[in-house]
C-alpha cells in the first residue's frame, strides 16, 4: 500500500473509530485529526468533508459484506436458499452490522443522512450485483426462477433490498420520534411488502425468499434507536 493511502485510511480508520464513540454529529474533523495528530491539509488532501469520510466507510462496508457472502459455503445449497443467503448478506442491517446501524440510523431524518443512504445503496448494488445476475441465472436454467432478463433483474431486486432497509430503518425512526417506541407492527408490513414483490418478480414459490427473519432486525432496530 503507498503511503498516501496509509494515511488515508488511517483517517478512516480513526474517524469509524470515533463515530462509534461519539455518533457522527459528536465527531468533528479537529477531533480526527487529534487523535491522528495529523494535519487539516493531509486530511482535505484526501476528503473533502466528514461526510465524504463515511461514504467511502459506505463503501469498503459495501465490499465487507461480499467478503462475507463469498466465504459462506453455498456449494450444497439450493438456488433458492443461495438467493436468501445473498440478500442478507446485502443487508446492512443484520447480525455483524450492529455499530454500523447504530450509527447510521440517527442520521435517516437528516440531509446528510439522505446523502449517505444513497450512497451505500450504490456501493452495495455495486458489490453484489454479478453474483446476484449469476444465481438468477442458474435458477432460470433449473426453473427455480423465471426471468427472461437476469442480469436487469438482479439490478431491480438490489434496488428492492435497498429500498426495503431503508424504509424500515425510516418506520423504526418515525415510531421512536412520534411514540417514543418501537413495535414489531411497524416492522412486519414493510418486509412482507417487499418479500412478496421479489418473489413475484422472479416468480419464485410463494413464502421461498426470506431477506432476514423480523425477530432478528428488531432487536437490531431497538438497540440503534436508543441512540435518539
Amino acid at each position: 500500500m503507498r503511503k498516501g493511502d496509509i494515511k488515508k485510511q488511517a483517517i478512516i480508520d480513526t474517524a469509524e473509530r470515533l463515530f462509534y464513540r461519539d455518533g457522527y454529529a459528536g465527531t468533528s474533523v479537529d477531533g480526527i485529526l487529534a487523535e491522528l495528530k495529523g494535519s487539516k491539509g493531509c486530511f482535505y488532501h484526501h476528503f473533502e468533508s466528514k461526510l465524504a469520510v463515511l461514504q467511502t466507510l459506505c463503501a469498503q462496508r459495501a465490499v465487507h459484506a461480499r467478503t462475507v457472502f463469498d466465504q459462506v459455503k453455498t456449494n450444497k445449497s439450493s438456488i433458492v436458499e443461495r438467493l436468501n443467503i445473498l440478500l442478507y448478506c446485502a443487508l446492512p442491517i443484520r447480525s455483524g452490522e450492529e455499530k454500523f446501524a447504530a450509527l447510521l440510523l440517527p442520521m435517516m431524518l437528516t440531509s446528510e443522512g439522505t446523502i449517505l443512504c444513497a450512497e451505500y445503496s450504490r456501493s452495495l448494488t455495486e458489490a453484489f450485483e454479478d453474483a446476484l445476475s449469476l444465481i438468477l441465472s442458474e435458477g432460470e436454467a433449473d426453473e427455480s426462477f423465471y426471468t427472461d432478463a437476469p442480469a436487469g433483474m438482479a439490478r431491480i431486486l438490489l434496488t428492492l433490498l435497498n429500498a426495503f432497509w431503508r424504509e424500515a430503518a425510516m418506520a423504526a425512526v418515525r415510531g421512536v420520534s412520534q411514540r417514543g417506541g418501537l413495535d414489531i407492527n411497524d416492522i412486519l408490513p414493510v418486509l412482507d411488502l417487499y418479500r412478496g414483490a421479489m418473489e413475484r418478480l422472479i416468480q419464485a414459490p410463494f413464502g421461498s425468499v426470506d431477506i432476514i427473519r423480523a425477530a432478528e432486525m428488531m432487536p437490531l432496530l431497538l438497540k440503534a434507536t436508543n441512540q435518539f
